[in-house]
């Protein structure tokens, strides 16, 4: 059965990322990584699979995919965030950038966690927490601090 979806005011017919992300199943989700898809279902799809790697971070390997996954959307996130702002009015919170900066915090990579935070930052997003991104490379260099010694 043929499925449809409004992007950019315009109905077209989902693809295999769009049914991907939908459906939250892993091992879709990442073959769907390879198919050519519009901005906003491409954020979702690696969202959705960031998501799901978070929650199952201690796990070797869904740390990896969130690793992977993670890195890969904060670097694809400028060609994104225009046509998601247009289509849904303004950018949402992007969980895949403080996950990113907590799992690198969790393995000693301060100094990349913190560039995430600033990437963040440029593109207007929120964190959801009272002191936002700033305050997160805040307590990020405190805990590099202290575990520098």
């Amino acid at each position: 059965m043929e499925q449809y979806t409004t992007r950019q005011g315009q109905l077209i017919r989902t693809d295999a990322a769009f049914d991907a992300w939908t459906s939250a199943n892993m091992p879709a989700m990442l073959r769907a990584l390879q198919t050519p898809t519009n901005p906003v279902d491409r954020h979702f799809l690696l969202l959705t699979i960031v998501q799901q790697a978070y929650r199952n971070r201690n796990n070797p390997e869904m740390r990896s995919i969130l690793l992977k996954h993670a890195r890969q959307h904060v670097d694809e996130f400028s060609g994104l965030a225009g046509p998601l702002k247009q289509e849904l009015g303004k950018l949402p919170q992007v969980p895949t950038f403080p996950y990113l900066a907590t799992v690198l915090t969790e393995d000693g990579h301060y100094d990349e966690a913190i560039e995430v935070c600033r990437k963040a930052i440029n593109f207007g997003l929120d964190d959801g927490t009272k002191s936002g991104f700033a305050g997160r490379i805040e307590r990020i260099r405190k805990k590099q601090y202290r575990t520098a010694g």
